[in-house]
């Protein structure tokens, strides 16, 4: 039973294959690069660039956490743990931010600035 439902469980978490071209992607194998491809991995990069923030900023909120639990009472411990918590409140804060004024921008000057596009002209 137990293994069953962990193999349904990592199967949600199986991506599609590499070998395949994700969505957006208008080469085909062995076609040359073009400019327009540009749109694709400006877009990628943003998307991961707010994952990684995201992820980085959850990690040092866990290390802060366990050094404030492991301080033992050291005001210099506990002043380095409650410093950590703060930097990683303040990285992710930037990191929503971010997000927030590109979507905001994007509303109020009617453009999509999250998606990038390669004019033809």
């Amino acid at each position: 039973m137990a293994l069953n439902f962990l193999s349904t469980a990592c199967g949600w978490l199986v991506s599609p294959a590499w070998a395949q071209a994700p969505t957006g992607w208008a080469a085909k194998a062995g076609d040359p690069a073009k400019l327009k491809d540009l749109e694709f991995v400006f877009a990628q990069i943003l998307s991961m660039a707010l994952a990684a923030g995201g992820l980085v900023a959850f990690v040092y909120l866990l290390i802060g956490g366990f050094k404030y639990m492991t301080a033992s009472g050291d005001e210099k411990q506990i002043m380095s743990a409650q410093n950590t918590i703060t930097y990683a409140f303040v990285g992710l804060l930037v990191v929503v931010l971010s997000w927030l004024i590109l979507n905001t921008l994007g509303q109020i000057l009617d453009l999509d600035l999250l998606e990038f596009a390669i004019s033809p002209y």
